[in-house]
C-alpha cells in the first residue's frame, strides 16, 4: 500500500510538472485537485477513519480556495469533496480499515487534526477578508478613474479639489489651475477615427500626467477633449511654466494631423488661472478663470498658453 501510495503521487507530480513547463496551468489545476480528492479517498478508507479525514478537511477547501478564490468552481469542488467524504463514512460503517492504529495514536491525531482545521478556518477568513478588501479597493479605483485616459474622473476630481481647496484656504497658498483642450480634434476623429482618437487621447493624458507628481495635486478628464489639472500651493509662474512644459511635450509625441489649422501634429490649448482662497471663493471660480484663460488662447491662435490673472 505505501508503494502504491509512493508511485501516486510521483506520478501526479510529474503530470503537473510536465502540464506547468507546457504552460498549461488551468489543466494542472484541475488535475490536481482532481487526483487529490482520489489520493484522500483512498487514503481515508485504507486508514482509520479520523486520520483520513484530515485529507478532506484541509486538502480540499485549502487548494480550492486557493486555486479559484471565492467562486463557484471552489464550492462545486468542495461539495463534490463532501461527497466522497461522505462515501467514506459509509464504508467504514461496513467495513474496517486496511490498517488499524492504537488508540493513543488516534487520540493524538483528533487533537492534530481539530487545530489543522482551526488553522484552515483562520486562513479561509483571512483570505475572504482580503478578497472583499481587494475588491473594494478596485471598485474604488474603477468610480474615481476615467476608464479610457486612467486619469481622475469628473467624479473623483470635484471631491479632491473640495478638500483641497478647504486646505488652500486654511493654509493661505495659492491654488492654480490648468485647463487644457486638444486643438481641433473633431477634425481629427472625423479624419482618422474614433479608434485613433481614443489613442491619441490616451497618449495625451499621459504626457500631461508626467510633470505632475505630488499627491496633493490632481490631473483629471473634464470631458471630451478637455483636461484639468489643479497644482496645490503653486503660484502663478510656476504653474504657466508646466503648462509651458506640457504644450511642448505633447508636440514632440509628433501624431500627425493633417487636418489641423495650427500645425501638422496634434498641439493644445491652456488656459492658467491661480487664487488664494477664502471666504468669499469657490474652487468653481478657479475653474471658471482657467477656462475663460483657455477660450482666449483658442481664439487667439491655439497652440499656447494663457493666463487669467486676477
Amino acid at each position: 500500500m505505501l508503494l502504491f501510495f509512493l508511485c501516486f503521487a510521483g506520478i501526479t507530480g510529474s503530470s503537473i510538472i510536465y502540464l506547468n513547463f507546457l504552460h498549461k496551468y488551468a489543466l494542472a489545476k484541475n488535475i490536481f485537485l482532481a487526483l487529490g480528492i482520489a489520493f484522500a479517498t483512498i487514503f481515508s478508507i485504507s486508514m482509520e477513519l479520523q486520520i483520513g479525514a484530515v485529507f478532506f478537511f484541509l486538502f480540499v477547501p485549502f487548494f480550492s480556495f486557493l486555486f479559484y478564490g471565492a467562486s463557484k468552481k471552489a464550492n462545486l469542488i468542495i461539495v463534490f469533496g463532501s461527497l466522497c467524504l461522505i462515501s467514506v463514512l459509509i464504508y467504514h460503517q461496513h467495513f474496517d480499515p486496511l490498517f488499524t492504529f492504537p488508540p493513543e495514536a488516534i487520540e493524538s491525531d483528533f487533537l492534530i487534526n481539530t487545530v489543522l482545521i482551526y488553522t484552515l478556518i483562520s486562513f479561509i477568513l483571512y483570505f475572504q477578508s482580503t478578497l472583499v478588501e481587494r475588491i473594494n479597493n478596485r471598485l474604488g479605483y474603477l468610480s474615481n478613474t476615467d476608464i479610457l485616459t486612467a486619469l481622475s474622473n469628473r467624479q473623483h476630481f470635484d471631491a479632491f479639489v473640495k478638500v483641497v481647496w478647504g486646505n488652500a484656504q486654511r493654509a493661505r497658498v495659492p491654488l492654480s489651475a490648468l485647463m487644457i483642450d486638444i486643438d481641433f480634434f473633431k477634425n481629427y476623429n472625423d479624419s482618422y477615427g474614433h479608434i485613433k482618437g481614443d489613442e491619441c487621447l490616451k497618449k495625451i493624458a499621459h504626457t500631461i500626467q508626467e510633470p505632475v507628481k505630488r499627491t496633493s495635486d490632481i490631473v483629471a478628464r473634464f470631458g471630451g477633449e478637455e483636461f484639468i489639472i489643479v497644482l496645490y500651493s503653486t503660484e502663478m509662474d510656476d504653474a504657466m511654466r508646466i503648462a509651458q512644459i506640457i504644450c511642448d511635450k505633447v508636440m514632440a509625441l509628433n501624431i500627425p494631423h493633417n487636418h489641423s489649422q495650427v500645425a501638422d501634429v496634434v498641439t493644445i490649448s491652456c488656459g492658467v488661472s491661480c487664487v488664494i482662497p477664502d471666504e468669499t471663493s469657490s474652487y468653481i471660480d478657479l475653474i471658471q478663470q482657467a477656462d475663460d484663460a483657455l477660450y482666449v488662447a483658442k481664439n487667439s491662435g491655439r497652440n499656447r498658453v494663457v493666463i487669467n490673472r486676477p
